[in-house]
């Protein structure tokens, strides 16, 4: 019976590490800052819908009318509170969860953790639940927003149950996959990286090539398609938690009898179930084979910014036996020196050989992985004949422009927030090296790491430009809008990275830059003026955006339809004046980085809390020095 009792307690999840790490995350501050953000995001996008139906509400007589349109409210209401809470949990669980195994393993504490009583299972159970209770906290704190809505009316309690059940099971099953990449993965932008392109081809790319084979090879109507599109919906409604959500808030139902939503939250819990259980058994054998590596390989210590040190030569004593002549060599071979020359900035010499991924073989993979992709694309469009179309090309546009974003803000974000947990950022302080050269050298850093990534979007866009897809005018400004409005988010990465200790919390503010810039400042504008004669003014995001540009320029420039170039806010514009807009909307984006990147160089003593370089007293001091030779 008492073993019994113990085998049923080292089962529990909730065990020493949840109640660690639940005392350790509740009292941090970015906790607090994460739920006030994500209320003010929801509570901002609701109202915004709010502005857009309140006139018809105000404007309806009858009472019976009134209360009908109150219904839609509430129902409008709920679909914006369920998608929105959908994409929260599915951005945020990787991010969570991406650092549980690597902080360990960075402060040199899993070694000691794995020699504890605790097995495996409450280690991994522990993190992914004390995680997972963020996410959950989250949804907690938007429940009243349910309560208005069911006080509105439209919505039945069991839509609500619904959505909530494949909210939490998403954020459990993306939880759990950051857990497993914690696990078996280093780097946590790695990490975080791995799972959203893990999620992306799950719920994006998967769904896309079938439709796309489906359009390609099988009927377009008949009682054959329509026995098709009833199967793919069943698929769809059980493994989709888009589909699901769609089901239960969505203003229209498909004709035709799906599966509930249980079955969607109960694949999903049941994934991170194998997902969790898969981290628990990989724990014990991935640090063994580190350790393993770390006894027949040093490690890379933090003296790797430093220049490797001179040999030292020892001085010979008269009466010593060095004295003798040397032994004649007897077919020798000369020895090959395995030192490289550092440039005299280490942190720029260390940074620009760092690759996107540690070995050879994963660099590789990765390349044909994506070269793969593009051309299964490739073929499918083929197959469609839409390939050689010039719209074809505004989704690429968006997608490369998106993905290079979310690269840059999580490299970014982890540039110098790693190094503090890894305890290296105080010894590089200590250096005599300048902000200049540590920011900037940071800085290339990222760019040499997001090189492979622009080389496939320059690659893709220049060979449809050969194909004759878009000319050259088009190409030009694709390149220029995606590479110009990203720099931004590389330097505002290195900001909150110096200035945030934790790299989840880093990554997560940078990732919500984008929305901030882009998606705040036009819900804010929708409230206020919605209503007012001044709609246009709603515009004025767009003068700055890059999606609106690349849109009106592959659409003009690369049809015989609706050939005119349209410009947020002042409308149809002549080809020389769209051109100016556009160089203007990249150099804003380039000056903005520009006043970043200089702040943070002047301010770097003053954020880092370091004692001013003296470089005029070492100028005077290396001048005093005789010279060699």
């Amino acid at each position: 019976m008492v073993k019994a009792g113990k085998f049923l307690r080292s089962l529990s999840p909730l065990g020493p590490i949840f109640g660690k790490e639940l005392r350790s995350t509740s009292r941090r501050r970015r906790t607090y800052y994460l739920r006030f953000f994500y209320i003010g995001a929801l509570l901002l996008v609701m109202l915004f819908c709010y502005a857009e139906v309140s006139s018809d509400i105000r404007h309806v007589g009858s009472v019976a009318r009134r209360a009908q349109k109150l219904a839609e409210l509430g129902a409008v209401f709920f679909a914006v509170f369920a998608f929105f809470s959908l994409a929260a949990m599915a951005i945020a669980g990787p991010v969570l969860t991406a650092t549980a195994i690597n902080s360990e393993r960075l402060h040199k504490t899993l070694p000691v953790l794995l020699m504890t009583p605790i097995n495996a299972w409450q280690i991994v159970a522990g993190k992914l639940f004390s995680r997972l209770l963020i996410a959950l906290t989250l949804l907690g704190l938007s429940l009243p927003v349910l309560a208005i809505v069911r006080l509105l009316g439209g919505v039945e309690i069991e839509q609500m149950f619904g959505v909530i059940g494949v909210c939490v099971s998403v954020a459990l099953f993306t939880a759990a996959l950051g857990l497993l990449l914690s696990t078996v993965v280093s780097r946590a932008y790695a990490v975080i990286l791995l799972a959203y392109v893990i999620l992306g081809f799950i719920y994006f790319f998967i769904p896309l090539c079938i439709g796309m084979i489906i359009a390609a090879v099988g009927p377009t109507s008949g009682p054959t398609w329509r026995s098709w599109e009833a199967m793919l919906m069943q698929i769809a409604a059980v493994g989709h938690p888009l589909m699901a959500i769609f089901m239960l808030a969505g203003p229209d139902r498909a004709a035709y009898k799906l599966p509930s939503w249980e079955w969607c939250a109960l694949i999903h819990s049941g994934l991170a179930a194998l997902l969790t259980m898969l981290a628990a058994l990989s724990l014990r054998r991935v640090a063994r084979r580190e350790a393993e590596s770390a006894g027949t390989a040093p490690a890379p210590t933090p003296l790797s910014y430093l220049p490797p040190p001179e040999p030292s030569v020892t001085p010979l004593l008269p009466n010593s036996s060095s004295l003798l002549p040397p032994p004649p060599l007897t077919g020798a071979l000369p020895v090959r020196s395995t030192s490289r020359s550092v440039s005299d900035n280490p942190v720029l010499w260390r940074e620009t050989r760092r690759p996107l991924f540690l070995r050879r073989w994963q660099s590789l993979a990765a390349a044909c992985v994506v070269v793969a992709f593009l051309l299964f694309i490739y073929g499918l469009m083929s197959a469609n004949h839409v390939l050689t179309e010039p719209q074809a090309q505004i989704p690429f546009a968006f997608i490369f422009c998106g993905m290079l974003n979310v690269l840059a803000c999580v490299l970014s974000g982890t540039a110098i927030a790693q190094e503090k947990e890894s305890d290296t950022w105080t010894l590089l302080l200590a250096t005599p090296l300048t902000a200049r050269r540590i920011v900037v050298g940071k800085m290339l850093g990222i760019f040499r790491r997001l090189a492979p990534l622009c080389a496939v979007i320059v690659v893709h866009f220049f060979v449809f430009y050969l194909g004759g897809a878009i000319n050259g005018t088009t190409l030009l400004i694709i390149l220029y809008l995606t590479f110009t409005t990203n720099f931004i988010w590389v330097v505002t990465g290195l900001f909150f990275s110096l200035r945030i200790r934790r790299v989840t919390f880093a990554v997560m503010l940078n990732l919500a830059g984008p929305l901030v810039l882009y998606i705040l400042p036009l819900l804010v504008l929708a409230i206020i003026f919605s209503s007012t004669p001044n709609e246009k003014v709603i515009e004025v995001v767009g003068l700055y955006c890059p999606y609106p540009y690349m849109v009106s320029a592959i659409a003009h420039d690369n049809s015989i339809y609706h050939r005119s170039l349209s410009v947020p806010v002042f409308g149809t514009v002549e080809e020389g004046q769209f051109l100016v807009f556009v160089i203007c909307a990249g150099l804003a984006h380039l000056a903005v980085s520009a006043g970043i990147l200089y702040g943070i160089v002047r301010h770097f003593d003053r954020l880092v809390e370091r004692a001013p370089q003296e470089r005029a007293l070492q100028s005077r001091v290396e001048g005093l020095l005789p010279t060699p030779g």
